[in-house]
């Protein structure tokens, strides 16, 4: 049991995500069409319709989810851990696994979008958070689109400016208002988290 004998945030991280990208990576697969050296090639269907889900107990999420042997041994090595620590109250140790679930999200979300996003991509949120009190027009970050392409006219064949710049804002990592943009607060903390994971910013694209 010495190898789980590891600090909870490392343990629990990433299982979360197993909830919240479940979805759509499930979409990805199925509109997965080949499996290169440049990554998974898909197609462009419209994105199905989400349809509500009927109520499910915490019994169900288990079963369904988190059945798995290896993640019960971890949960019981958890809940060791949890009875070593002192706390004050049931409210204080709700804290600190709210506080966990969160941190484990958010680094889901933030290694998850550096598979994705392309060098000129950082580059830009580089320049974004230089200037993150005065917010710039679009067409300034056209630049850095337009550099990458130029050295990556495969990669960029089907990739517009449009598309580009709208990952940055589905990502959330930008926000638009009318025709000027800036770098939002989950922006800066994905470029913090880049260097304290010691992540080159010099990606492909």
């Amino acid at each position: 049991m010495e190898a789980f004998a590891w600090p909870i945030t490392v343990i629990i991280l990433g299982i979360f995500g197993l909830i919240f990208y479940k979805k759509p990576l499930e979409r990805l697969l199925d509109r997965t069409t080949s499996v290169s050296s440049k990554g998974l090639q898909a197609t462009n269907k419209p994105q199905e319709v989400l349809k509500e889900s009927k109520s499910t107990t915490v019994e169900d999420l288990l079963k369904r989810t988190f059945d798995n042997a290896l993640l019960v041994e971890v949960e019981e090595k958890l809940k060791q851990q949890l009875a070593g620590l002192d706390f004050k109250d049931a409210s204080e140790k709700e804290k600190l696994i709210l506080r966990i679930f969160a941190s484990s999200v958010i680094v889901q979300f933030f290694d998850r979008t550096y598979y994705l996003i392309y060098g000129s991509q950082i580059s830009a949120l580089q320049h974004l958070n230089d200037f993150r009190n005065v917010p710039i027009p679009v067409d300034e970050l056209i630049t850095f689109y337009n550099v990458s392409k130029e050295e990556e006219l495969e990669l960029y064949k089907n990739v517009t400016f449009e598309n580009w710049y709208s990952f940055l804002i589905t990502s959330f990592l930008i926000y638009k208002k009318e025709n000027v943009v800036g770098i939002t607060l989950r922006g800066k903390e994905f470029l913090k988290y880049l260097i304290e994971q010691g992540y080159t910013t010099l990606k492909r694209g």
